[in-house]
């Protein structure tokens, strides 16, 4: 585990240290007012582009680290955000270099967030109020990742890019959605008489993987 103040001293050479450490996981705390007040700090070796809101600086950290790992170099890494009494709103991020490990981050993440899985509150919501209940909007009737996640998949796998279940669990976790998310998609591309696959939630320790056909 790292302290939010560690977030100043994992940049990318150390960063680089952790993920080749094939058998650690990592988890990154984070406080958002760290790097909203030092992000412009000359000291400051983990240069985040901020984004638009206070709520999703730790998505930035998170794109931010992901452009360090090499291509061809399998990691995986998915942040979580909690907000506490009051205004403080502190990350974490997870990292992985097994899949299991992203699969039971994700796993409790979506636990607590069945929206998006990435917080103990709404973190999408523009109008967040203090004291305003979780999930207070009808969550159906907002725009949520898992949308941008079904068109990706279903893309994917219609123009021949993810061929197998594995590549689809890599989407999966690229998207920080469960294995469990894609069985809509695959029930209705067989449906559709589009796919064949003999699988109904993809694994990624089925050896070999098993392969999506189109038809």
């Amino acid at each position: 585990m790292i302290d939010p103040c560690g977030v100043n001293h994992v940049g990318d050479e150390i960063f680089r240290k952790l993920i080749g450490a094939p058998t650690t996981d990592f988890l990154l705390f984070v406080a958002s007012s760290y790097l909203h007040r030092f992000g412009d700090h000359p000291a400051m070796k983990l240069r985040i582009k901020k984004s638009d809101s206070f709520y999703h600086c730790h998505r930035a950290v998170v794109d931010l680290y992901r452009t360090f790992i090499a291509d061809g170099h399998r990691y995986y890494l998915a942040p979580f955000s909690i907000k506490k009494e009051g205004s403080q709103l502190y990350g974490l991020i997870f990292g992985s270099s097994h899949p299991r490990g992203m699969d039971k981050f994700l796993n409790t993440a979506w636990t607590k967030d069945k929206l998006n899985g990435e917080a103990n509150f709404d973190i999408n919501q523009e109008d967040f109020q203090e004291n305003a209940p979780f999930l207070a909007m009808d969550m159906f009737d907002k725009p949520t990742k898992l949308r941008a996640f079904v068109t990706d998949l279903r893309d994917q796998v219609l123009k021949g890019k993810c061929t197998n279940e594995l590549q689809a669990v890599e989407i999966c976790f690229q998207h920080g959605v469960k294995r469990q998310h894609s069985e809509d998609v695959f029930n209705k591309l067989k449906a559709e008489g589009r796919i064949e696959v003999n699988f109904r939630v993809p694994q990624f320790d089925y050896k070999p993987p098993r392969p999506i056909r189109l038809r």
